[in-house]
């Protein structure tokens, strides 16, 4: 007969997930909840492109924009937007955005360089 082992977890949960982003090749832009909470726990979100910055902003709004689902980690659809930009991916796009404040609240600032560059590259 086979003996089984049972395995136990923390009962102290998971740590605090660290600020990450994707944006995936079906325009999905996913973050977890330390870049949600940064901006206030927003329930719409817009998108903003600095071109020569190379640099992708999303900030919280009252109306408009995306509607963000989730829970623990964070996700908006974004397709259109980002295909007529020329930046969806070849495949997954992972980094660590930057946390920090513009006129008018808390912003996450996105390098896009290397989906840019591919762009131009094209």
């Amino acid at each position: 007969m086979t003996e089984w082992k049972t395995l136990k977890g923390s009962r102290r949960g998971r740590p605090p997930s660290p600020p990450r982003l994707s944006i995936y090749i079906g325009g999905q832009l996913n973050w977890t909840k330390a870049v949600h909470e940064h901006m206030g726990n927003p329930e719409r979100v817009e998108l903003l492109l600095d071109k020569d910055g190379r640099r992708l902003i999303i900030r919280a709004v009252e109306e408009g924009g995306y509607r963000v689902s989730g829970h623990n980690n964070y996700s908006i659809s974004a397709l259109v937007a980002l295909r007529g930009e020329g930046l969806l991916p070849d495949s997954a796009y992972r980094t660590k955005p930057e946390l920090t404040f513009m006129q008018g609240g808390n912003i996450i600032l996105v390098d896009v360089s290397a989906l840019m560059e591919r762009k131009d590259a094209d």
